[in-house]
C-alpha cells in the first residue's frame, strides 16, 4: 500500500513472514500470483515482496491495474 504495508488476501503481513505465508496457499508452480500495489507504493517493496513470493514458489505473477 501507499503506507508501505503488506497485505495477503486482506490480512497483513511483513516481508520477513511473507514466503512463510504464501508457501501452504501456491499449490504448484503454474498457480499465478496477482500483484495490486497502490501508485504510492514504494517500488523497491513492491519488488521486494515479488522476491519473496518467489522464494515460497511463486512463478507466475499477474499484475492488477485499477482503471479510473
Amino acid at each position: 500500500t501507499g503506507d508501505s504495508r503488506i497485505l495477503v488476501n486482506r490480512t497483513p503481513v511483513t516481508l520477513d513472514t511473507l514466503a512463510d505465508t504464501l508457501r501452504p496457499l501456491i499449490r504448484d508452480a503454474e498457480q499465478n500470483v496477482i500483484v495490486s500495489a497502490d501508485n504510492d507504493a514504494p517500488q523497491g517493496l513492491v519488488v521486494q515482496a515479488m522476491l519473496r513470493a518467489r522464494a515460497a514458489g511463486a512463478v507466475h505473477f499477474l499484475i492488477a491495474v485499477k482503471h479510473q
